[in-house]
């Protein structure tokens, strides 16, 4: 079977010297990939953006293709000039399965290929604006193509059944659900003294809403918080980087490579997220997955941190939040609890090698 993944801005998880900001959305079908290309089953194709490297690539046995040049600014000519290049590698992969994640026009482009030339396409959701109809009214044009594709799509997949129950409400689409999925480490008993930092991770984005975190750290002095932004937004990032050059209890970190970013969730007491919204966050995962306790200020997909008891969601509520911080550090037991909640919630979710199965599975239906 072949399979093809495309995700534009993906190209700096496979080359570390591309230093370009990735998401949630570009991990996910970088980690897939790499899980479905160990299985000699598949032949595994990779479409990303024009980073300025060659034509075609290899990384291990993942083949990549280069596509357009990501550029919002470019003229209506260099832009149906693009779709057309982005016809021309779908065609070269001759793939017979299409995977793509994230709300975009690629979408709906992706859906009309796979229609026009008999192959099946699978998009899977990665974030609430994705499912609510808010992308559409934020992205009229972009929005219309997107919905196309949605709707057009083989199959559907979506992260959690808040999502699958959207999806079929707003837009009468049904749809499977896989969460999001990493290698997971082996567990060793974890110990809160071997935990030293309050960890915040996220793009400078303003729905991250990164000054929250740090009104966090200011009130709560007694510990050690590290902020990772990518810059995404630049004036927002500079902003947020002069403030928290002034806090001596505040270490800021412009970016960490992919492959090292678990050396901090390994190290952090507590993670932090203060977005206002989210799909289903990657860090919550890599938190878990480390025994890391997860303090959300608003996203709790599911109502997994209540279910599972591996977190606290403060409905909005900084306060609440902050003395939440306080109340777990102090309470050993607790944290302990805790803990292993989310490493155990980890294991049952999000262990790649079972959710690629799954994604797998459908493949094969949808080819028999």
């Amino acid at each position: 079977m072949k399979i093809c993944f495309i995700s534009l801005f993906a190209y700096p998880l496979f080359n570390k010297n591309s230093h370009a900001v990735i998401g949630g959305a570009e991990v996910q079908l970088f980690n897939l990939a790499k899980e479905l290309s160990k299985n000699n089953d598949f032949g595994v194709d990779f479409v990303v953006g024009d980073f300025g490297q060659k034509k075609e690539e290899f990384f291990d046995k993942i083949r990549l293709i280069k596509s357009a040049k990501i550029d919002g600014k470019r003229g209506i000519a260099k832009k149906i000039k693009s779709v057309f290049l982005q016809f021309h590698v779908l065609l070269k992969s001759n793939s017979d399965v299409y995977i793509q994640r994230a709300a975009g026009i690629e979408t709906g482009l992706v859906a009309f290929f796979c229609k026009l030339f008999k192959k099946k396409f699978i998009y899977m959701t990665a974030s609430s604006i994705d499912v609510d109809g808010k992308f559409r009214k934020k992205n009229p044009f972009a929005g219309f193509i997107y919905e196309y594709g949605l709707k057009n799509a083989s199959t559907v997949i979506t992260q959690g059944k808040e999502y699958q129950e959207l999806l079929k409400r707003k837009y009468a689409v049904n749809s499977l659900i896989i969460k999001n999925s990493f290698t997971l480490p082996e567990k060793d008993v974890i110990d809160l003294s071997e935990k030293k930092i309050i960890l915040w991770v996220g793009s400078a984005q303003s729905l991250k809403q990164p000054e929250v975190f740090l009104k966090m750290a200011e009130a709560i002095p007694e510990e050690k918080f590290v902020m990772i932004m990518p810059r995404h937004n630049l004036e927002l990032w500079t902003d947020i980087q002069k403030k928290a050059g002034k806090m001596t209890n505040l270490k800021f970190i412009e970016s960490v490579p992919f492959e090292e970013i678990g050396e901090y969730f390994a190290k952090s007491k507590l993670f932090v997220n203060t977005s206002a919204f989210e799909g289903f966050p990657n860090t919550f995962v890599q938190a878990a997955m480390y025994g890391t306790p997860i303090l959300s200020l608003n996203v709790n997909p599911d109502n997994f941190l209540n279910e599972y008891i591996c977190g606290f969601c403060s409905e909005g509520s900084l306060e609440r939040m902050i003395c939440k911080i306080r109340e777990i550090v102090k309470n050993k037991s607790d944290w302990q609890m805790l803990s292993d909640n989310a490493f155990r919630y980890a294991i049952k979710n999000h262990d790649i090698s079972v959710n690629a199965e799954k994604l797998k599975e459908i493949m094969e239906c949808q080819l028999a």
